[in-house]
């Protein structure tokens, strides 16, 4: 790992501590930018004041694996725009994928194994499906705060 990298990544997991949507979306750009690829994220606009993100370091820490292997099984096997949804909807937190995609349908492989292991180990669900070319993907952990945040949509986008 380049020093570059190892910069990033340490600012990156500080942010991840202190804004854990903030520090999300900077993994998604970081990402999706490096693969000149284009992204969108729709954000719940309490969801960083909710307390469905007040959770402990290690929910935090699994969140941030799944997402992460989430975006690389993206950019391994989508294309065209990703849109990706953060949400706190009924007592959950919830991270939502939609992307075209050319994978072809085999069986799961591990980074599938280990994003279902990781929302598993947090007590959520993995709700993923493949239909004419196009993938969507939602992983839903259940958080005591999370019924509390209004369900509204804001959206950015980001083109590279």
């Amino acid at each position: 790992m380049t020093l570059r990298a190892r910069v990033l990544a340490n600012t990156d997991a500080e942010l991840l501590r202190q804004e854990f949507i903030s520090g999300l979306q900077m993994v998604l750009l970081r990402r999706y930018q490096g693969a000149a690829r284009l992204v969108r994220s729709i954000i719940d606009p309490s969801v960083e004041d909710c307390r469905c993100l007040h959770v402990d370091s290690r929910t935090r820490e699994e969140l941030h694996a799944v997402v992460q292997e989430m975006v690389s099984n993206d950019l391994k096997y989508g294309n065209g725009l990703s849109v990706w949804k953060f949400s706190c909807e009924g007592g959950n937190v919830c991270l939502d994928l939609e992307a075209q995609s050319t994978y072809d349908g085999r069986l799961p492989g591990s980074g599938t194994r280990t994003i279902r292991n990781r929302a598993a180990s947090l007590g959520g669900s993995v709700d993923a499906r493949l239909a004419s070319g196009s993938y969507r993907c939602r992983i839903a952990i259940p958080c005591p705060g999370a019924g509390n945040c209004p369900v509204a949509q804001s959206a950015s986008t980001v083109h590279f």
